[in-house]
């Protein structure tokens, strides 16, 4: 019997089926994992994409073309120009602007700002940052605000230091009487926005604090009132900004000029109308709505980011470039197309609606409800919201300071108003309601009335912090966390 080696090449053997079985569940083993991967993904995508459309449904911004829209620059008060106190007449004599953003009138000259002058003057100002002296003279201050006093030779570098930039201060002068206008940015380029006038806006103000102190040291009261003011009026156009790091610097100006206002006030007594212009300043510049504003832009470049995770993390992960380099953006945008930010992406929205929910709240009650949030998503690889959320819970601890500090100045000028009319400060906050106050202004820690207590002739105004510890005014030299917040007048 012959046997056909055809036929017998196509008779299949049990073990050959037994292979294609396995290779096929072999096959479909390691497809499950991208199914599952690519479900997962499209819908999370389209959660996402609703919550996205929820966000425009309220009328926040939810791309940078959105947020350059959704933009706004609330008017400043005429009264609270640099302006002669005590006046309802505007600072500047500047053309009204009309809502498309041109001059009524038909001359073709723009509108002249604040904000434009600071960006004429910022080579001085680089080079007044940049200078040697610069460093010198806040240790000047440093030590007066220590000692109480400094030496005569400290005192003649303060005068000559100011003499140098006494061009530069003119044209501050100016400025703070323009309207604050804006600086021009590029939103577009979210995080990676180049903000270099911030560095300068501080610098500037620093110089006027040095200027407003040595007024105070000769006993000049219109030429400290004049700098202080001044050094006010200069931060205003970072209001326009809605970013975070602006808020940051403006709430840095604003602890300057506080600590200027506390240290000549110990040295000099202001009139009433100039007194009451400090109060005026001081009661209005909180906005409430300005922690919340940031938060959104902020939350707008997150999205922007997990967008393309790749340009925003590719410099961050160091560890694979140095194993194989250029493999890091690969890497990332590989992860990115199988899903694995969307957890992660989630994770950073709740955490930003709770940030922008919290900031609108009394501090009482926000300061709970972002526990978690160093905690980052939890993500193997590096997290986005381990770069982005960090520290943001802090920020809002930062504007709880920043009310209360703003709110000691306005109960500082009231005292020293009630100063100058009966000849000593009150005993108690409670005697300047309602001559000086419409009420003692709370305390954002617990929403008890500000603590106040006579030092002799001077005072001290203070707030328990965060630790919620009443600690009689004493300040922590470690931490702004510890301790208690103080404003203190020494005479």
């Amino acid at each position: 019997m012959t046997t056909d080696p055809h036929q017998r090449s196509r008779t299949r053997t049990p073990w050959q089926g037994r292979q294609r079985r396995i290779l096929l569940i072999a096959g479909v083993v390691l497809l499950c994992p991208f199914v599952v991967f690519f479900t997962a993904k499209y819908y999370s995508d389209r959660h996402y994409a609703a919550r996205l459309e929820a966000i425009r449904a309220e009328g926040g911004p939810a791309t940078l073309e959105e947020l350059i829209r959704w933009k706004k620059r609330p008017p400043v008060p005429d009264d609270l120009q640099e302006g002669e106190p005590g006046t309802d007449e505007p600072s500047g004599e500047d053309p009204p602007i009309t809502p498309e953003g041109s001059p009524e009138n038909t001359s073709e000259t723009p509108e002249r700002t604040s904000a434009g002058l600071q960006t004429q003057v910022s080579e001085g100002l680089e080079a007044l940052y940049k200078g040697p002296d610069e460093e010198e003279v806040m240790d000047i201050l440093v030590r007066l605000h220590k000692e109480g006093i400094i030496s005569p030779e400290d005192q003649e570098k303060l005068r000559v230091h100011l003499e140098k930039y006494g061009d530069l201060l003119e044209l501050l002068h100016e400025a703070a009487l323009l309207p604050p206008g804006g600086y021009s940015l590029d939103y577009s380029k979210g995080f990676e926005m180049e903000l270099p006038h911030l560095a300068k806006t501080r610098c500037a103000v620093r110089l006027l604090q040095a200027a407003a102190t040595y007024a105070a040291l000769v006993g000049d009261v219109d030429g400290a009132f004049h700098a202080l003011t001044t050094a006010m009026a200069i931060p205003r156009p970072l209001q326009q900004e809605d970013l975070l790091i602006s808020f940051l610097v403006r709430k840095a100006c604003s602890d300057i000029a506080l600590a200027t206002l506390a240290e000549t006030l110990g040295r000099i007594t202001y009139t009433d109308a100039q007194l009451s212009h400090f109060q005026r300043f001081f009661a209005s510049e909180y906005d409430p709505e300005a922690l919340a504003n940031a938060f959104i832009t902020e939350r707008v470049f997150g999205f922007e980011a997990f967008n393309d995770p790749a340009r925003f993390m590719n410099a961050r992960i160091n560890w694979l470039e140095e194993v194989l380099p250029g493999a890091s953006l690969t890497v990332v945008r590989t992860a990115n197309a199988f899903g694995w930010f969307t957890q992660d992406r989630d994770y950073y929205l709740d955490s930003m609606e709770r940030l922008i929910q919290a900031a609108r709240m009394p501090y009482a009650e926000a300061r709970n409800a972002f526990p978690d949030l160093e905690a980052g998503g939890g993500s193997v690889l590096t997290s986005l919201s381990d770069i982005l959320l960090p520290a943001l819970g802090r920020v809002i601890e930062a504007n709880a300071a920043y009310e209360t500090r703003l709110d000691q100045g306005a109960v500082a000028a009231a005292i020293e108003r009630y100063r100058v009319a009966q000849g000593a400060p009150p005993d108690h906050l409670e005697a300047l309601v309602p001559g000086y106050l419409d009420k003692v202004p709370p305390d954002p820690y617990d929403e008890q009335p500000l603590r106040y207590r006579r030092e002799g002739e001077g005072y001290v105004i203070y707030s328990i912090g965060d630790n919620l510890a009443d600690e009689g005014g004493t300040e922590s030299p470690r931490s702004s966390r510890e301790g208690d917040l103080v404003f203190r007048v020494h005479r």
